[in-house]
């Protein structure tokens, strides 16, 4: 997955929806992932996605949105998602 994030010309991050980007944060933490580039641009995908979130997609998010808190671009997905699920 993060060869096709990284290196993949044709293909964009941009193309996830928020049940699929979901589904790939929810794993990172046990996957152990530690790709800067690669946690950063769910975060940016989940920022952009948000208000599209089912409950469950917000549910997933926030299990992978604990772990990439320790990361330097993706430090605030924790509150983003914590806020719109409030709302």
């Amino acid at each position: 997955m993060i060869k096709i994030f990284n290196g993949n010309r044709r293909w964009k991050a941009t193309e996830l929806d928020a049940s699929d980007v979901a589904i790939i944060v929810s794993a990172i933490e046990n996957c152990k992932v530690t790709n800067e580039k690669f946690i950063g641009d769910l975060g940016d995908i989940i920022r952009h996605n948000i208000k599209n979130a089912t409950e469950l997609d917000l549910v997933l998010m926030t299990k992978g949105a604990w772990y990439m808190r320790n990361f330097k671009h993706s430090k605030d997905i924790y509150s983003t998602i914590h806020a719109e699920a409030v709302s």
